[in-house]
């Protein structure tokens, strides 16, 4: 079974993403990881980055006017959908948003473990009834990365979810797979060691080395899984 993991991103920094990916990745597959937030406010537009770079789903969610919570309805909608898919056995609910603790109480209800990631230090009431909670540092610098086209870190999760086991795979056969997929980024990124050295400067990567080889690990790996929502 796999691991659902749903973002208010309007709540939660873009640059604690890294810190969010850490704390799932460990817990299940990842099949579903959403962003939810009115991404047509500049304020956002580092999300919809992240959601580039990484291959997650930004759901936009017009402001609606004052006192309406379009974000928080829409994350409850896709977070029932997902409890009645039967395809997944946890959910992590990402906010310090106190409106989510009757709905982590419903999902906990029919069946689903409930995980929640927030900012320490704000009562919100989620972590009392979460099966597990994580606090998201005070300070998280921003790392420095060089850029790479968006297509690149989308293709290596792709790669890692269909061919790799438990996310890992080896660095020729990704190096292969892009070749094959895409020339166009493989004369870009391939060649006297270029590949290698793009996915550290750019942090996409975990590495260990194997009896077969150098592996690698995208940072976040998203299962393919049937459509949900």
């Amino acid at each position: 079974m796999k691991l659902a993991v749903l973002v208010d991103a309007e709540n939660t920094p873009a640059k604690s993403f890294d810190f969010i990916a850490a704390q799932v990745q460990p817990l299940r597959d990842v099949g579903i990881f959403r962003l939810f937030g009115d991404f047509a406010s500049p304020s956002l537009a580092a999300w919809l980055d992240v959601a580039a770079r990484h291959g997650l789903e930004p759901i936009l969610q017009g402001s609606g006017g004052k006192g309406k919570n379009s974000t928080d309805i829409a994350m409850v909608i896709h977070a029932m959908d997902i409890l009645h898919s039967g395809l997944f056995d946890a959910i992590c609910l990402v906010s310090t948003d106190r409106d989510f603790v009757g709905l982590a109480r419903r999902l906990r209800a029919g069946g689903l473990q409930v995980f929640g990631i927030g900012r320490a230090g704000v009562e919100n009431g989620l972590e009392s009834v979460a099966d597990r909670y994580f606090h998201l540092p005070s300070v998280m610098p921003s790392p420095t990365r060089s850029p790479v086209a968006p297509e690149l870190p989308a293709f290596l999760g792709h790669i890692a979810s269909e061919h790799g086991v438990n996310g890992w795979i080896l660095l020729a056969e990704a190096a292969n797979a892009l070749k094959q997929a895409s020339p166009g980024l493989a004369e870009r990124y391939l060649g006297k060691g270029r590949f290698l050295k793009t996915l550290r400067a750019a942090d996409l990567i975990s590495e260990r080395k194997s009896a077969r080889g150098l592996e690698i690990r995208p940072r976040l790996v998203v299962v393919a899984s049937k459509s949900v929502g």
